[in-house]
């Protein structure tokens, strides 16, 4: 406790910062889990983000969108996010609220057209393009998933007859030459 003189009073502060035991409460409960993260539906990104971290950045987004409205942003490893929205009104309003946000750089609207289908997609983006070439491995280093969370995809979804060894490898060498538009 210090002493801090204002005027002809004497004022008590506490610095709550200089107390042990409240600086180990505080990084007990600051802990990050799957369940402590508001909007991450499931634990979806705490399972596949290879920086968790990022979630404690992350905006929860008071809009109507397809899914629930998180918004991660980006990191190191992570080089952009988007949301999907069926209303081009809750998009722009998704943008307002992440513009000059840190983490979130070149917020952008993108409407999507499909030939085939009723309706256009509308996405809401930010930081880099999504990657040109489509493939799972492109699409989980963009996002910033962990190694295992992208080969676990893959083989989800016609790995082949790769081993989950060889597509670690593969994504570990991917990461380091930093091959997100290739």
């Amino acid at each position: 406790m210090r002493m801090r003189a204002t005027s002809s009073k004497r004022v008590e502060v506490y610095d709550w910062r200089s107390d042990p035991e409240l600086i180990r409460f505080n990084k007990r409960h600051q802990e990050l889990t799957a369940a402590s993260v508001p909007g991450d539906t499931g634990g979806y990104y705490y399972e596949r983000l290879a920086e968790r971290a990022l979630l404690k950045k992350a905006v929860l987004l008071d809009v109507e969108a397809n899914d629930t409205p998180l918004a991660v942003p980006v990191g190191k490893w992570r080089k952009g996010g988007d949301i999907e929205f069926l209303e081009l009104k809750e998009a722009i309003k998704a943008a307002r609220l992440l513009r000059g946000r840190k983490g979130f750089p070149n917020v952008r609207v993108v409407i999507n057209y499909y030939e085939d289908l009723a309706e256009d997609g509308i996405d809401l983006q930010w930081g880099d393009p999504l990657p040109l070439c489509g493939s799972g491995l492109m699409f989980g280093l963009h996002y910033g998933y962990s190694d295992d969370a992208i080969a676990q995809a893959m083989l989800m979804h016609g790995g082949g007859k790769v081993s989950r060894q060889q597509l670690l490898k593969t994504i570990r060498s991917a990461r380091a030459r930093g091959t997100l538009s290739d």
